[in-house]
């Protein structure tokens, strides 16, 4: 602490983002755009696109349901049904993203799927910058609050994030690719790491099915 000499003046509600730059502006570093960036090297992209080689056919965009706090997953029956519904709205593969230890979870939704030969399993099969070059090829991604939205949304794939317990207003984003769905309002248990209420997870299944679906549709005709 004796190294230290200024105090920055700190914003609460800022998004994240705007509250991390408040250090080099105050330096009299401006920041001529506040997007993110992730710089992939080629065996990323070899990796990422030898995987779509052997296992997709045209377009597809990813989902990625799983997260590291309880309170911010999604039903799985939702995301079956979304992933149904865009499927044959679309014509497209839907790729399940994740980590090795979210196979069964992922399972678990396509096996309540009608569609499930048009579902893949990328979860577990490819290294995280792997994954961000899969994002980059992707038309969408879908997904709960965690960091595979923020790396969709650093390799400048159009988003959707979900969003219960924490305030998108500080961790999500709103432009014309990326939409954000919430029920923050509604939660009791803001920025606690589980949900303390009887009937439980309230917030999350606030969202609804149609919501998603039409969230990715609009974004689909977008981009």
């Amino acid at each position: 602490g004796f190294l230290l000499t200024d105090v920055v003046p700190y914003k609460k509600g800022n998004h994240i983002i705007e509250r991390n730059l408040l250090l080099p502006e105050y330096l009299d570093c401006k920041a001529k755009d506040k997007h993110t960036d992730l710089f992939l090297d080629k065996p990323s992209f070899t990796q990422a696109d030898r995987w779509i080689e052997k296992n997709i056919r045209g377009q597809f965009i990813c989902i990625n349901p799983c997260t590291g706090r309880p309170n911010k997953f999604w039903l799985d029956q939702r995301w079956a049904q979304v992933a149904d519904q865009l499927i044959e709205k679309l014509g497209i593969t839907v790729v399940f993203t994740g980590a090795k230890q979210d196979t069964d979870r992922i399972n678990n939704i396509i096996s309540q799927m009608k569609n499930r030969s048009s579902a893949k399993v990328a979860a577990g099969s490819l290294s995280l910058l792997a994954s961000a070059a899969l994002f980059k090829r992707s038309k969408l991604l879908l997904a709960t609050d965690t960091g595979p939205l923020h790396i969709a949304k650093a390799m400048r794939t159009p988003i959707i994030g979900l969003f219960g317990p924490v305030d998108p207003k500080e961790w999500g984003y709103d432009d014309k690719t990326s939409i954000t769905i919430d029920k923050f309002k509604d939660c009791k248990c803001k920025y606690l790491p589980d949900c303390v209420q009887e009937d439980k997870y309230l917030c999350m299944r606030g969202i609804s099915v149609q919501e998603v679906v039409e969230a990715a549709l609009k974004l689909w005709k977008k981009n």
